[in-house]
């Protein structure tokens, strides 16, 4: 079984005279959620790209596909089965419509209308994540809440989004919302962009419930009752 000792100015103490800190409101939480709008935002920004630039392209095939279905379309009734020397027009109509059942199936096959949808559903996920962040971090510790209960549900809405497919961002994307971003003195920008960053560790995971001086008295009194380099399973 895994063990994560205790800090050393504490060790002797019986686990009895230590607790787990409880999760309040703090500074490292709230660069966390700090971190978490930023990527939010960047994540708006990307994926509305992502659309607009699908959706261009969603567009094309379906002007080229309806201006060849047109022609090939009214040719056929003004030409009917005209021959011009050895060429038949039917030749000519059959491989129009060869051409626009290819476009369709490539269309298909490249899933631009899902991924058009995916990425703007995505654009508005991300903006409704940095607006509960924007507005829980604009009150009072006092006024928000439980901090246990808002992370809990903030992250299930970024694993939401992270879980959506289908909807992946171009490196030429990426590149420009970390050139876009990067000269913003503090912002954090996702990993995913090219910026990677050490992970943040906290320290200090256990608060004593008496003062170390008088609990090193009690166990210099009774050894067998608090016993000396006291081991405590991880979490």
């Amino acid at each position: 079984m895994d063990e994560t000792r205790l800090p050393s100015d504490i060790v002797g103490l019986h686990e009895t005279q230590i607790r787990p800190m409880r999760m309040e409101w703090s500074a490292p939480v709230e660069r966390l959620l700090a971190s978490w709008c930023d990527h939010s935002k960047c994540f708006i920004w990307m994926h509305s790209r992502s659309h607009d630039e699908v959706d261009r392209r969603l567009k094309w095939f379906m002007i080229i596909i309806h201006t060849l279905s047109t022609i090939s379309g009214l040719s056929n009734i003004i030409t009917g089965n005209a021959e011009f020397g050895a060429f038949h027009m039917s030749w000519l109509y059959g491989g129009v419509t060869i051409l626009l059942t290819s476009l369709a199936l490539l269309q298909e096959k490249l899933g631009l209308h899902e991924r058009s949808l995916n990425h703007r559903k995505l654009a508005f996920q991300s903006l409704v994540i940095k607006m509960k962040i924007e507005e829980i971090l604009s009150l009072p510790r006092s006024a928000r809440g439980d901090c246990k209960t808002f992370l809990r549900y903030i992250k299930a809405d970024i694993n939401q989004a992270m879980l959506e497919k289908n909807a992946s961002i171009s490196r030429k994307i990426r590149d420009e919302c970390y050139m876009r971003f990067k000269d913003i003195s503090g912002f954090d920008i996702p990993d995913t962009c090219g910026q990677i960053e050490h992970t943040e560790v906290y320290q200090g995971d256990y608060v004593l419930l008496e003062e170390p001086k008088e609990v090193e008295v009690a166990i210099e009194e009774d050894r067998t009752k608090y016993p000396r380099n006291v081991v405590l399973p991880a979490l």
